[in-house]
């Protein structure tokens, strides 16, 4: 049972050397980079890049984990069975908890083109051209293709290990965003109305599962092809989720409550 558990871990992705990561942890703790090709919690990682961008485009910007100075918001609306780490803009360094047993998925580079008449234009609103994705694609589709030096590690071992971790829309999906959007802050601004708008996205991903509790050190960015850059310093500290620690607490209050029987 345990080598088919191995051989299937192996085939769903990359198994880094089993590591132990803190005293705490046992050496048979692995951590595995996911193949972009597979789900992840059941869903697709094209479709975990689009949930990505509703969850950060449906949080305001005064507390947007894209817009994040330190890791305070990164837990914001972050409840499903992948934890989403969020990227941003230069460099970042950031801590927070991650619940342990979660996949984590974040961007090395991504983007994203809201179509709306506020930003295409009445006459070149993409989901009413002749090629829609075309004409959304067209927007961001350079900031990808050229796109450089993207880089990942998880405490110091490289962890961008699949060439082929590009995850890009194959129809619009929907972002709704709030009064204040994610991009309010830009000068000139570019912000949305409140309202729900068709979407694509494009870019760089990785998932990864496996990493045992403790303090951890992700590291991860690339270059833009107008020169600027991404890199966002993640001190994680991996914890378990508060349904599991009760379980714990449950079942040593239970082996208490039976010694104390058998003391009788």
């Amino acid at each position: 049972m345990s080598v088919m558990k191995s051989s299937m871990k192996a085939l769903r992705g990359v198994v880094l050397a089993a590591l132990c990561w803190g005293a705490a942890q046992p050496a048979s703790a692995a951590v595995t980079v996911i193949d972009p090709a597979l789900p992840v919690a059941g869903s697709s990682q094209q479709a975990l890049a689009e949930a990505w961008w509703q969850w950060v485009m449906g949080i305001p910007q005064s507390s947007n984990p894209v817009a994040d100075p330190d890791g305070r918001f990164a837990g914001i609306n972050n409840n499903g069975p992948v934890f989403f780490i969020a990227g941003g803009g230069g460099g970042l360094e950031r801590s927070f908890t991650v619940p342990h047993g979660k996949p984590i998925f974040f961007p090395l580079l991504n983007a994203i083109n809201v179509s709306s008449h506020y930003f295409d234009g009445v006459e070149a609103y993409c989901p009413e051209q002749p090629d829609p994705l075309g004409c959304a694609f067209s927007v961001i589709g350079y900031w990808i293709d050229y796109a450089g030096e993207r880089h990942a590690s998880l405490d110091g071992m490289d962890i961008n290990l699949f060439p082929n971790n590009r995850q890009r829309s194959s129809d619009f999906f929907p972002v709704t965003v709030p009064e204040e959007d994610l991009y309010d802050w830009n000068d000139p601004p570019v912000a949305l109305p409140a309202g729900t708008f068709p979407a694509v996205s494009d870019g760089f991903w990785l998932a990864v599962e496996g990493i045992p509790i403790g303090e951890h050190v992700l590291e991860f960015g690339g270059t833009w092809p107008w020169g600027g850059t991404l890199n966002v310093v993640a001190n994680i500290n991996v914890i378990p989720e508060p349904s599991s620690g009760m379980a714990l607490l449950a079942g040593l209050s239970a082996m208490a409550a039976l010694r104390r029987r058998k003391r009788v």
